[in-house]
């Protein structure tokens, strides 16, 4: 069984104000909006919850097998994201691709 490992996403913020999408009314966060206290939701994945609520001390990280169920993180509302950071495994020298996918449902 082929496992895929993701730990520690990162999200980086500044201390712009709230911004609205003109054409869409959705918000452009400014911080990061994958976690717990923001009321996201590890959904599916080994261990979902690490996802939001991971500690770069704690060598957590979720996983999934390839071809199988996904990693999944459910955000409480539509946001405009300008950018996502993942650190994949890269404890051996395979080699990886992943796609994001994202839907407003």
């Amino acid at each position: 069984m082929e496992i895929y490992v993701i730990s520690h996403p990162e999200v980086y913020y500044t201390n712009k104000p709230l911004q609205f999408d003109a054409e869409t009314g959705v918000v452009i966060p400014s911080d990061n909006v994958a976690l717990n206290e923001k009321h996201a939701v590890g959904i599916e994945g080994g261990d979902p919850e690490v996802l939001i609520n991971c500690s770069l001390t704690r060598g957590s990280s979720t996983y999934h097998e390839i071809g199988k169920d996904p990693i999944i993180v459910q955000l409480p509302q539509p946001y405009l994201l300008g950018d996502m950071k993942l650190l994949v495994n890269d404890a051996d020298s395979r080699a990886y691709s992943y796609n994001i996918e994202v839907s407003t449902d």
